[in-house]
């Protein structure tokens, strides 16, 4: 009993609250503009439907694409796939 009243915080009924508050302060923000060095690049279903080729068989594709990418100057490249 004593271990649990030493973990319980008076002040855990006022978190909730301060995560709202912090979503409220962040959707009302007003929007920042992108940095110029960043790019996204997004294959939409319309996209990838338009080809019958499996993305398995585009992985040369891909890895040109990302060769030409930091012959660029990237810095890093972040892919997220869903397979």
């Amino acid at each position: 009993m004593l271990l649990l009243g030493a973990t319980a915080s008076p002040l855990a009924p006022f978190a909730a609250v301060d995560g709202a508050v912090l979503d409220a302060f962040i959707r009302l923000a007003p929007p920042r503009a992108a940095a110029p060095r960043l790019l996204l690049v997004t294959i939409d279903e319309a996209t990838l439907h338009s080809d019958a080729t499996p993305l398995s068989a585009r992985g040369d594709a891909a890895g040109i694409l990302l060769e030409r990418a930091f012959s660029a100057g990237a810095a890093g490249v972040a892919l997220d796939l869903l397979l």
